[in-house]
């Protein structure tokens, strides 16, 4: 059902797009190279790094740690945001329809799913985005060096698999969904080219496993 529902966003997307006259970040059925770019960053040393050398919040990679591997919790938190709450960081969006919208200097794409796929007319009356799509990687997760197997972000990093396709789709690319125990009812699909592995070039969505309606941003021990 959500592999459904992605190719049903992204085509939602296109339409976006052509409206607003923008090329947004990676798409989850496409490898593209758009100009939304996604987080900031996961600890408050690479916070402080990232607005020391420029103004957005989310132009610098993130720094490698010393065990080379990081998640940006800054992405994350946006999860359950609202509309308002997005407005507050970002300010006004640069174009949405269905749903989907993109900020100036925003993560990606945000989405606001309904399970009963309401449209809403008012966005404040939409409860939290629920789905951040077109993440860029090399902002998700600072990763010394890629491709990185599944294998590794599961026995060495902590992850979970939930699926992994072996088959290739109609986009020509491999599609699996992993969790990860520190973010409850939170998942991360990817896009892949190569089965069972993830590049550079992967595109991510970021999932919270609820209705809109339902969604309220994620707490960080």
């Amino acid at each position: 059902m959500k592999k459904v529902f992605l190719y049903i966003i992204s085509a939602a997307m296109c339409l976006l797009l052509c409206s607003c006259g923008t090329t947004a970040d990676t798409s989850v059925s496409e490898n593209t190279d758009p100009d939304v770019e996604i987080s900031s960053g996961a600890a408050d040393e690479n916070t402080e790094s990232r607005q020391s050398e420029s103004d957005s919040p989310n132009t610098a990679a993130l720094e490698i740690t010393e065990e080379g591997f990081k998640i940006n919790e800054d992405i994350i938190s946006e999860l359950g945001m609202t509309y308002s709450q997005l407005i507050e960081k970002y300010g006004d969006p640069k174009g949405g329809i269905y749903n989907v919208y993109v900020f100036e200097n925003g993560y990606g794409r945000y989405v606001w799913k309904s399970n009963e796929d309401r449209s809403f007319d008012n966005m404040e009356t939409a409860g939290g985005c629920n789905m951040i799509d077109g993440v860029d990687i090399e902002k998700l997760f600072s990763i010394s060096t890629y491709p990185i197997s599944f294998d590794e972000l599961v026995n060495r990093y902590g992850f979970v698999i939930d699926s992994v396709g072996d088959e290739i789709g109609m986009d020509n690319l491999y599609w699996s969904e992993l969790t990860y125990p520190l973010y409850d009812n939170v998942s991360f699909i990817f896009a892949a080219a190569e089965y069972g592995s993830i590049d550079k070039d992967t595109s991510c969505c970021i999932i919270m496993n609820a209705d809109c309606m339902d969604a309220s941003p994620v707490l960080f021990d």
